[in-house]
């Protein structure tokens, strides 16, 4: 699954990388055949870092898919994505644990909706598609994590202000965890 899983995303980001860049894709890619197909303690050794990414953009991809459900949390991703809790943990160690990844991503998620919506659209429609019930709860979390209400969000960006976000984003394009490894190489 994981050779699967590295495939499509270097598909997604093959218009990412530079000529210069191929033979490190090359590696890389020989070592998660390797991995894959006959796996040693070096060939394991070899793909560890990729195979960490991989884990985490799966899970990543996870919790896209899973955004609305409430019942999103460690214990969903352990099943969805066949990981144990101990390294679900670890792979989000970096990123606060996995409940303030989920919920910064829930946030943001929002944030980009409450911009591109209408006025139709109410921001507790939002709320709950992205997870949280109970409004309340979401504002104070919006505002703690923009320094701005979802109300005060929507009024600005109805009235043609670009809206960004203040903190760093979830990597998309070229930023992606695959193409920031190659990079170091």
């Amino acid at each position: 699954m994981l050779l699967v899983d590295f495939l499509d995303l270097l598909e997604r980001n093959l218009h990412s990388i530079n000529e210069d860049e191929m033979p490190r894709v090359h590696d890389a890619l020989r070592a998660m055949l390797g991995a894959c197909i006959r796996p040693t303690s070096d060939r394991l050794a070899e793909a560890r870092d990729l195979t960490g990414i991989m884990q985490k953009e799966r899970v990543r991809a996870a919790i896209r898919r899973n955004i609305a459900s409430v019942r999103l949390g460690s214990a969903m991703l352990c099943r969805e994505v066949g990981v144990s809790r101990t390294h679900l943990y670890r792979i989000f160690e970096n990123e606060g644990g996995v409940s303030h990844y989920i919920l910064r991503i829930r946030l943001r998620t929002a944030f980009a909706q409450i911009c591109e919506a209408d006025a139709a659209v109410s921001v507790t429609t939002i709320a709950a598609a992205c997870g949280f019930p109970d409004v309340s709860t979401f504002s104070r979390s919006f505002r703690r994590e923009f320094g701005m209400t979802p109300t005060e969000v929507r009024i600005a960006a109805n009235n043609g202000l670009r809206m960004e976000l203040r903190r760093k984003a979830e990597p998309v394009g070229d930023s992606t965890p695959l193409v920031q490894w190659l990079k170091r190489l």
